[in-house]
Parts: structure tokens; C-alpha cells; sequence
């Protein structure tokens, strides 16, 4: 059954894939993507992206914003007065 549906873009393609919604898939041949698989050594939970050369450069996307990194014990100095 043709439902006529369909997708554009790495990410909602890929999401369709994932989920299994896919009977046809048409690919450019000059696609430039990089599959990531991210692991959160804390939690053990892997992260799939899809990432252009782009966005590959930026720091951001490798990590992982929901893990709050320990506070530094150490406490300023204050200055005194002269």
C-alpha cells in the first residue's frame, strides 16, 4: 500500500529507518554525513547522531549537556586592601 508519504533530511530520514517506516529509500550519492555513536560512561546510555562536516567541528555536539560535572572545591582568594 502506497501511502504517499515521505521525508527529506538525514534526521527525520534516519528516525524512519529506525522505526521502521521506510519501503523505499532514494540517496543522493554526494551525501556528506558521519554516523556517531556517543556512550555516556556515567550512565552507559548510547546517543546515535548523524552529524555534516559542519557540525562535526563544533564541540557542543559531543557533549552531553544533562551531565552536571562536579564544582570545583576551591575558593577565591580576596584581595587585600592597600
Amino acid at each position: 500500500m502506497d501511502t504517499g508519504k515521505y521525508c527529506f533530511g538525514h534526521k527525520d530520514v534516519m528516525y524512519a529507518l529506525e522505526n521502521g517506516a521506510v519501503d523505499q529509500l532514494i540517496v543522493h550519492g554526494e551525501l556528506e554525513c558521519e554516523r556517531y555513536e556517543l556512550e555516556n560512561t556515567q550512565t552507559g546510555a548510547t546517543i546515535v547522531k548523524i552529524m555534516r562536516p559542519d557540525e562535526e567541528t563544533n564541540r557542543e555536539n559531543f557533549v552531553d549537556r544533562s551531565v552536571s560535572l562536579a564544582k570545583s572545591s576551591r575558593k577565591k582568594k580576596k584581595k587585600k586592601a592597600s
